[in-house]
């Protein structure tokens, strides 16, 4: 793994290096010895910063990669590298790391359920309440709630580890690569923004030096009066260039929190996993989850260019004087709109509050008068909702088209059975993939099963799995709302006789006669039957 790792770096970061330097130091490339376009883009100063930033960030990984695993494959075995502290805690594996952080978090979990389950069932005094009472504090108590989400939440537990051996949150690889390519995207596209503004305006200013210099005419007028000085250039390409770059910082910082936003609503249950309608689209098409990286990083790329040339060009439009005129009385249009508009939300809020109380009218001709004079002033305000909407919509989906972390269409939004945007679906799809295969409790049955595999009939009996669920439903009645009342399909293809007992009265009369009990049933049955994921 460390070798594939090592080779990939190589491959994408110092061959191109290599080749890049080779193509430096044969300029120029000009049929005539003259210097081409992309010898004068790659003979930049910004250019050569760019492939420097990238080759150093390379071989920083590189360098963590190999020394790393020669010393912790070659010098101490596995058992020596537990017991080293500080450095075997630094030369063992991030897989065997994180996946002992997701059994400590699936400890911390069922730990919590009893222990939540058991204050239900004690009073003050430490007594045991009855069935009822129990019941009655677990409807008192669903109000209690933890803060878990949020931008400032999910980093801090970052740092600290808290997602993976708190929360059982297992953070992607495929994530991670494309945060870390999202980055340096970033820095690529702010590179390239600031070299083209001043290559833009430096040949602005020449031009118009060049026109000066020449004779009066018609065509030095007109050339004159089009074109744009450098300064202009500079300062509306430069704001959008601010605009680009602050959209870039917040989309990359949000990508996480909304990642683990998302997986705890699933585990959850906020958001539908398998009654969801779309499940079984899910299910069917997981191989999309890869589209995701790619995805990734040229919607931010697209978000970053569609805020540049938004702010930058309308603050263009100010600055050009053909343009200047109609922008200053389009500015004094939208000015008086956004007075006249907040003058009729105020006056809005006045009337609501005294002439209505939900849907009933407090004074009813006094609420006919005034929305009937609402409705006349908003029909002249109309520009305002459209311009409102269209600025809206075209900045929402700027930002949206760089976020596929979330849907910014509606379920509701297609046309003859195609959705327009699929690249959150395939997101969704990678979460679930993942938790699958990494979610603490699902971890914990894997256990299980495999200690079935290994000790067979001496591991989790019938009679055992019988006094398990008794004791659950005994602690714990509300987790009877997540059991189903059926047979286990792939157990009646075989024996139709076969069954799990759906009840814990069945179970308990197979438990106490033997004679109720099917002779054929399969014992490796038994497992299939489990708490819902969501009964923490």
């Amino acid at each position: 793994k460390a070798l594939i790792s090592s080779c990939a770096v190589v491959l994408f970061s110092i061959v191109p290096y290599i080749l890049i330097a080779d193509y430096k130091d044969h300029i120029p490339h000009g049929e005539y010895g003259e210097h081409t376009d992309l010898d004068q883009l790659v003979d930049t100063k910004w250019i050569s910063i760019a492939i420097n930033i990238f080759l150093a960030f390379s071989l920083f990984i590189l360098l963590g990669i190999i020394p790393k695993h020669l010393i912790s494959n070659i010098t101490f075995d596995h058992d020596e590298r537990q017991r080293r502290g500080l450095v075997g805690n630094w030369l063992m594996s991030d897989d065997v790391k994180r996946s002992a952080g997701t059994k400590v978090a699936a400890t911390r979990k069922i730990n919590t359920i009893i222990q939540n389950a058991s204050e239900l069932h004690s009073d003050d005094e430490h007594e045991v309440v009855g069935f009822d009472n129990a019941m009655k504090r677990f409807v008192m108590h669903t109000d209690r709630l933890e803060d878990a989400g949020g931008i400032i939440w999910t980093w801090k537990h970052c740092f600290r580890s808290g997602l993976l051996r708190e929360h059982g949150v297992w953070i992607h690889n495929r994530l991670i690569v494309g945060q870390v390519t999202q980055v340096m995207v970033y820095i690529f596209v702010i590179t390239v923004l600031i070299y083209d503004t001043e290559l833009v305006a430096n040949e602005a200013d020449t031009t118009i030096a060049h026109f000066v210099a020449e004779e009066p005419g018609k065509l030095r007028s007109l050339a004159l009066l089009y074109a744009p000085s450098g300064w202009m250039i500079r300062r509306s390409f430069y704001t959008g260039i601010g605009f680009a770059a602050g959209i870039g910082a917040v989309i990359i910082m949000i990508y996480l929190p909304s990642t683990v936003c998302t997986i705890l609503k699933l585990r959850a249950g906020l958001l539908p996993s398998m009654y969801d309608e779309n499940f079984a689209k899910y299910r069917y098409s997981a191989d999309t989850a890869c589209y995701n990286i790619g995805n990734m990083v040229f919607g931010l790329a697209g978000s970053q260019f569609l805020f540049f040339l938004f702010f930058g060009g309308l603050v263009f439009l100010f600055l050009w004087p053909i343009t200047k005129t109609r922008m200053m009385n389009f500015l004094a249009w939208f000015t008086a709109l956004m007075l006249t508009i907040l003058l009729k939300f105020a006056l809005t809020r006045i009337f609501r509050k005294k002439f209505y109380t939900s849907f009933y009218r407090q004074h009813p001709r006094a609420a006919n008068f005034s929305a009937l004079a609402l409705e006349c002033w908003h029909i002249g305000l109309g520009g305002g909702v459209l311009v409102g909407r269209l600025t809206q919509f075209l900045l929402a989906s700027a930002f949206w088209i760089g976020r596929v972390d979330v849907s910014f269409l509606c379920d509701d939004v297609h046309a003859f059975g195609y959705r327009f945007d699929t690249a959150p679906t395939n997101y969704r799809k990678d979460i679930l993939v993942h938790d699958a295969h990494r979610h603490p409790l699902i971890d914990r049955l894997g256990t299980m099963y495999l200690m079935r595999v290994k000790h067979g009939s001496r591991f989790c009996t019938n009679a055992g799995c019988a006094w398990r669920r008794v004791f659950v439903q005994a602690l714990m009645p509300w987790l009877l709302k997540y059991r189903r009342q059926s047979e286990i399909s792939s157990n009646n293809e075989r024996n139709s006789s076969s069954s799990i007992p759906a009840s814990v009265e069945e179970a308990m009369e197979e438990l106490m006669d033997p004679s109720l009990s099917s002779t054929n049933k399969d014992p490796t049955l038994v497992l299939c039957v489990e708490d819902d994921p969501r009964d923490e």
